[in-house]
């Protein structure tokens, strides 16, 4: 009942959205609406809306700005001792005598590398997520794309800038799409296991 109700609602808000014959002043309804934290069409589908506001959402995003996402490597997953083999990672990032200090442990861990008690270099919480984005940044060169994503700017007569966002398979197909309302709350394309390749 609740999702008949819903797509009542969305009805309405689309007939009222097709009732504003100029694309552009759709787009600034919107855009008026999304800063305003209204949110009066946010019920409305991402692909719907994209339509009404002129954008062909669910197979032409040819055109769009792209970026490319691949999953991000962590240091702990791949290695024995990771943190000894890849300090030098750390060069620069922390100050230069706790380096030294760090390097020379490292070189102690693998003058006996087959000894079963030995332990990986103890590291503050800070140098191991230095050492982690910088490993993940390393392994990102060379590292083939996981997820596209394409994005498009709509701007209103006021200047007020309004985003689209698309996830694009392997084969160009699109299989997510987020509205400008999911990208405000935080809702669009999650990151935080990926990082961006050129």
């Amino acid at each position: 009942m609740e999702t008949d109700q819903r797509k009542k609602q969305e009805k309405l808000l689309i007939d009222e959205l097709r009732s504003i014959e100029d694309v552009q002043k759709r787009i600034d309804r919107i855009a008026e609406d999304l800063h305003s934290n209204e949110y009066k069409y946010r019920i409305i589908e991402a692909s719907k809306l994209g339509r009404l506001l002129g954008l062909e959402v669910d197979h032409d995003v040819a055109d769009w700005s792209r970026s490319f996402y691949c999953y991000k490597q962590r240091i702990e997953d791949n290695l024995d001792y990771p943190y000894a083999m890849n300090i030098e990672l750390l060069q620069g990032e922390i100050p230069e005598e706790r380096f030294a200090e760090l390097s020379a442990q490292s070189d102690k861990i693998f003058e006996q590398p087959d000894n079963e008690d030995q332990k990986d270099l103890a590291l503050t919480s800070k140098e191991k997520e230095l050492l982690n984005e910088a490993y993940a940044q390393e392994q990102a060169k060379d590292a083939y794309t996981d997820v596209t994503v394409v994005y498009e700017e709509l701007v209103a007569t006021n200047g007020d800038e309004i985003y689209f966002e698309a996830e694009v398979g392997d084969g160009g197909e699109i299989y997510a799409v987020y509205s400008p309302y999911d990208i405000e709350n935080g809702e669009g394309f999650d990151d935080s296991d990926y990082i961006e390749i050129d």
